[in-house]
């Protein structure tokens, strides 16, 4: 696991990559390569948190031995060891380490962008072609892993964050005005955009080639089910299906177990994070540690320390938590926002938890992606109801809602049965009522034409009528805008390696292309994997409602952390991006309900925009 960097363009200095490489040393706090070619065309960097061959074999950037191809490469290659071994039985390659990046530079060598195809794991990697004078870009099929790039001034940049892509002189630090819409109206950017002007995220599965200043992108994977996959699994009995898909999370975990350096596992007390750590366990030679975070009692947040104790003693795992408090959060907070990279909704608990974890393991696997591809949010079951998204008497999950909604201001977004399942679901999502919006920011800001109210949440050709259809919509949005960019930076922000098991490729896809009424069966979430992993979890461990862990972030911020944002809020440069009115008025009414959740995306925002000098 690493940061990687580099610049094409002409008489490039390499000071400027080791530059951007110590804008994201936490990302690899190990060891530090950089590498300029003989004409300075291109300089790559890279920094290591050395998890698979821990030697000094396995330094990048790394060259193949005729000097055609130079590589930096963050993230796993789990199957490495087959695919070295296919080279070994149909080459004359010598190996001279036992890492997995010198098995992409390998692999690249025999069969070009091809080999992205044998590649099992999470990637994203930069490739020199000396020969060809080309550069490729890489990143694997879901997302896991970051790559961002700018192209500039005849130069092209990039890097695995974008703390360090700001670390270069080239770049105007000007707000994308239609990311700060996105931002403040669903909790996070749509890649692939980012928060900067002009520069963008690599989207996933893709490939983008860039020579002679000309710069293309190919799809080489989609997340979509195996048409005849689908067809095939829908003539098998229940049974038969629970047994496949324990087959499939077995094997999945077994090759996130591939490490040189102990793993660890986050477990929240859930269904997802238990089975995982369950199945962890079963394979693995030593004593799972395993890491969970909570916080004092509070008759408005579920503390899970208590389900996670009770699993962790179920499993056998050697288990550490904290109770964390209104006084950890403060002095985390700046912490936090150099680890976050850009501004999110989200995201705190998995940085508390992943510093609690760096103290004793470099590697954790995680339950991140199960809810989407296995049918685990409240909506998935809402498609079955009479009035679609709609509360009625008779539906408890949508009274539910309607009632927290309300509390939000939001009950506007439910006036209408005009509205398509789609819209329906894209104001389900927004964060920010229209009459917010239109009053929070700026003279400035809205006299540079922000984006309006109402921007599609997913993909408006998408008709969101089955399981499968949402899984999508939350592959492609949520877990990949929010859930996986955050926890990449987060965890990485503590120089910690997480693998979410959960979205192997070909568990995904075999997840996706089951039958959707195996996912929801009888109104229970997540049924068959509930069924597929029953035997590694506590006695009636599935029988409990669902709820997402959450901390009480919003009353510490109006009550313990009050005079921390009111000075947050009141600084001038709030008044670049915000109606000072506004933010008045809401500094006025702190503790109101409706405005909990805004407050603490304004105080991220602008902690963010001040540290990095951003402009409007």
């Amino acid at each position: 696991m690493c940061g990687i960097s580099g610049i094409y363009g002409n008489e490039l200095n390499i000071e400027v990559v080791q530059r951007m490489n110590n804008a994201m040393s936490l990302r690899g706090p190990d060891d530090f390569g950089s590498w300029l070619n003989n004409n300075k065309t291109i300089c790559l960097g890279q920094t290591r948190l050395s998890i698979i061959d821990l030697s000094e074999n396995a330094h990048q950037p790394m060259q193949s031995a005729d000097l055609r191809y130079t590589l930096v490469f963050n993230g796993e290659i789990y199957n490495y060891k087959e695919i070295r071994l296919e080279l070994l039985n149909t080459t004359d390659t010598k190996f001279k380490s036992d890492s997995d990046t010198e098995v992409i530079l390998e692999a690249w060598k025999k069969w070009g962008k091809s080999c992205v195809q044998k590649f099992r794991g999470m990637f994203a990697f930069a490739i020199w072609d000396e020969f060809e004078k080309v550069l490729f870009l890489v990143r694997d099929r879901l997302g896991i892993k970051p790559l961002l790039y700018l192209n500039v001034n005849n130069q092209f940049i990039f890097a695995s964050n974008l703390s360090a892509i700001l670390a270069n002189d080239l770049l105007d630090k000007k707000i994308k005005l239609e990311s700060l819409s996105e931002y403040f109206l669903y909790g996070s950017v749509f890649q692939p955009n980012t928060m900067i002007e002009n520069v963008y995220t690599l989207m996933p599965a893709t490939i983008l080639t860039y020579k002679n200043g000309n710069l293309t992108t190919e799809k080489y994977w989609e997340i979509e089910k195996d048409t005849s996959l689908s067809n095939k699994l829908a003539r098998y009995k229940y049974q038969d299906l629970v047994q496949m898909t324990r087959n499939k999370l077995e094997e999945a975990c077994k090759y996130h177990l591939i490490s040189d350096v102990p793993i660890g596992s986050f477990l929240s007390g859930g269904v997802d994070s238990t089975s995982i750590t369950a199945l962890m366990a079963k394979q693995s030679p030593y004593k799972i540690k395993t890491f969970s975070i909570g916080f004092e009692n509070d008759k408005y947040y579920k503390n899970e320390l208590g389900e996670a104790k009770k699993a962790s003693d179920f499993i056998g795992t050697e288990h550490y938590e904290q109770v964390v408090t209104s006084k950890t959060l403060k002095n985390s907070f700046e912490e936090y926002i150099n680890g976050i990279d850009q501004p999110s909704a989200d995201g705190i608990n998995t940085f508390l938890v992943s510093k609690l974890a760096h103290k004793h393991v470099k590697v954790v696997l995680s339950g991140l992606g199960a809810d989407e591809i296995f049918a685990g949010y409240d909506h998935f079951n809402w498609l079955n109801s009479k009035n679609r998204f709609m509360p009625t008497n008779g539906n408890q999950i949508l009274s539910k809602s309607y009632k927290f909604f309300l509390g939000l201001g939001k009950v506007n977004l439910y006036n209408t049965t005009t509205l398509s399942t789609n819209e329906k679901f894209n104001r389900l999502r927004a964060k920010l009522t229209i009459s917010d919006f239109d009053q929070l920011f700026s003279e400035s800001i809205l006299n540079n034409k922000i984006s309006s109210y109402g921007k599609s949440y997913g993909n408006s050709n998408l008709n969101v009528e089955s399981i499968y259809d949402i899984s999508l919509l939350e592959c492609n949005n949520y877990l990949l805008n929010t859930l996986l960019r955050d926890s990449d930076a987060l965890s990485m922000a503590n120089s910690l390696e997480l693998r979410p098991v959960f979205l192997d490729h070909e568990l995904v896809q075999f997840a996706l292309s089951l039958p959707d009424n195996v996912k929801v069966k009888d109104g229970e979430l997540k049924s068959i994997l509930k069924d597929a992993t029953s035997d590694l979890l506590p006695k009636n461990f599935t029988k409990k409602p669902k709820k997402g862990f959450e901390l009480p972030i919003n009353r510490w911020l109006i009550e313990d952390m009050r005079d921390f944002v009111e000075d947050a809020l009141k600084d001038n440069y709030a008044d670049i991006f915000f109606n000072r009115e506004y933010i008045n008025q809401i500094l006025k009414n702190i503790g109101s309900q409706q405005n909990n959740s805004l407050l603490l995306q304004i105080l991220v925002f602008v902690s963010w925009a001040k540290k990095n000098r951003i402009s409007n």
